[in-house]
């Protein structure tokens, strides 16, 4: 089974949704899917319901999160696990105040370690540093040794009586029977990890998979979509920052899965760029489906959504859109001559009948008030757009047509 932890924080990282598509794909590939493990055990302030929030998000963007284990609900199993390493003289408890004591914890006898625990000194416990090396397996990279004086005395239990975040992916890895790990951790870390899991007496190896780190993502995936990024333009960017070739843009994730492969992936470091995706937000907004589309503005009307399909060569985004739509269906009010003559067209169009093409309703304005040429075509597009720049107008009214009246109230 593949499995990769994210953080489990009031915002979610591009970073971080990237390792998880990548999972993704890669379980697809199997038709499995990937052990989301949420490492939320060390902040107290992301509870359960804070969890599921940030599951409904990540599935929001295509990232099945139906079961995740959150790792607050399993300090009592780290706890027990750290104990039994303590019972077995794999680990001791460790009094200093600094990270490290070079062992000289280990070596108090019984009767000294009872004292400190009556005098309710505080402590961690702590794994006896390795007298062998540990191997990783990276699947891109092949195998690394890191030397056992590399790896040190790992702590396992805090201060705080939490486990450190090592021993808890070293415990769920075990328990879970994870054969691949997806990550950014370094190779340090990883060795420790599988040193943590020889000491608890794993049996199963397990390989590593090093997703190099997203460069310049300075955005939180909430703010990219809040600025108006489509969920499939996220995704479609990031897995092509992730692999070497992917299908041509635009495309979803389920297109995408042919080319999850370990071999294509990138093994260099990728650079966001808000650019980049502004660009392929604006290809995922032209392909949409168009009732599909007006949804985001309030409507289930093909129309709606083929009306904001208009301004795609001046809107890249979600937001740019609703401001138009919003601009065409809100109160349209304008001060001197303009304004008395639109007063007098939108008087008019309310007693008008419906007319099925443009040109018909451009021949009843122009019989029945005295605006002509360039100056009715102004004044009917500020009334009906808000606006006097636009696409045009017969296309426009060809959207609008039922809604006249509300678009003109």
């Amino acid at each position: 089974m593949l499995s990769f932890v994210l953080e489990a924080k009031d915002e979610l990282s591009p970073d971080a949704l990237r390792i998880a598509l990548v999972g993704t794909l890669l379980s697809a590939r199997n038709d499995t899917v990937p052990l989301v493990r949420i490492a939320n055990i060390e902040d107290s302030n992301i509870d359960t319901d804070d969890a599921q929030a940030y599951c409904a998000l990540l599935k929001s963007c295509a990232v099945p999160c139906d079961a995740p284990l959150l790792q607050s609900e399993r300090r009592g199993l780290y706890k027990r696990l750290a104990y039994a390493l303590l019972e077995n003289k794999k680990a001791y408890l460790c009094f200093c105040e600094g990270e490290w004591c070079n062992g000289r914890c280990a070596m108090l006898s019984k009767n000294e370690v009872a004292r400190k625990i009556e005098t309710k000194a505080p402590y961690v416990i702590r794994a006896k540093e390795p007298k062998e090396h540990a191997e990783v397996n990276d699947k891109l990279r092949g195998t690394v040794v890191v030397a056992a004086d590399a790896l040190g005395e790992i702590t396992l239990w805090q201060r705080n009586d939490t486990p450190t975040p090592i021993f808890a992916s070293a415990c769920d890895e075990m328990l879970n029977d994870i054969s691949l790990v997806l990550s950014n951790d370094t190779i340090e870390t990883r060795a420790k990890i599988t040193h943590l899991k020889t000491l608890l007496g794993a049996q199963k190896a397990c390989d590593f998979l090093h997703l190099a780190k997203l460069e310049g993502a300075n955005y939180t995936v909430q703010e990219l979509l809040k600025e108006g990024f489509l969920p499939d333009a996220i995704v479609n960017y990031l897995l092509i920052l992730s692999f070497q070739e992917m299908p041509q843009a635009p495309f979803v994730l389920p297109e995408a899965i042919e080319y999850a492969t370990v071999e294509n992936l990138n093994e260099s470091y990728a650079y966001f760029e808000i650019e980049t995706l502004r660009r392929l937000n604006h290809l995922h907004l032209q392909r949409m489906d168009e009732k599909k589309l007006s949804t985001i503005f309030g409507f289930a009307d093909a129309a709606i959504g083929r009306l904001a399909k208009l301004y795609l060569d001046e809107c890249d985004t979600v937001n740019a859109l609703k401001k138009k739509i919003e601009a065409i269906f809100g109160q349209k009010r304008f001060e001197g001559a303009i304004g008395k003559e639109t007063e007098r067209l939108r008087t008019h169009l309310r007693q008008a009948p419906y007319f099925e093409k443009f040109d018909d309703l451009v021949r009843d304005v122009e019989s029945a008030t005295s605006l002509r040429g360039d100056t009715l075509f102004r004044v009917l597009r500020l009334l009906l757009t808000g606006s006097e720049t636009g696409p045009e107008l017969a296309t426009i009214y060809d959207c609008i047509k039922p809604y006249l009246l509300e678009v003109i109230r």
